[in-house]
């Protein structure tokens, strides 16, 4: 309440003061603000034109398992025929294609 702004992560976006630290009940996520600036300059807003296509929330779902078990499944749908995707660089750190368990934000 320090800090009055509708800021936060996940849901808790809207409530009364900025949102700096907050976990689930289970501590399964934890969400912590480590460091806050001030913009020397306005960021531009940007209008992206995006088209989506309506899924039911059981194959959103079922995709999300299915990226979380193998990270690299869209660069394999989509690199063609022959290309094995063992590893990429995301911001400078290496993400290796090795099966994770899938927890979602949202309780079923």
């Amino acid at each position: 309440m320090d800090l009055p702004l509708p800021f936060g992560p996940w849901k808790f976006r809207g409530l009364p003061g900025l949102i700096l630290k907050v976990a689930d009940s289970n501590n399964d996520f934890l969400f912590t603000a480590t460091e806050i600036n001030r913009l020397k300059e306005p960021l531009p807003i940007v209008k992206y034109d995006f088209r989506y296509t309506r899924v039911t929330r059981k194959k959103a779902n079922d995709f999300i398992k299915k990226y979380i078990a193998d990270p690299f499944v869209l660069a394999k749908a989509t690199a063609g025929s022959g290309l094995e995707v063992r590893q990429m660089v995301i911001g400078g750190g290496s993400v290796k294609s090795e099966p994770r368990e899938y927890i979602g934000l949202e309780l079923e």
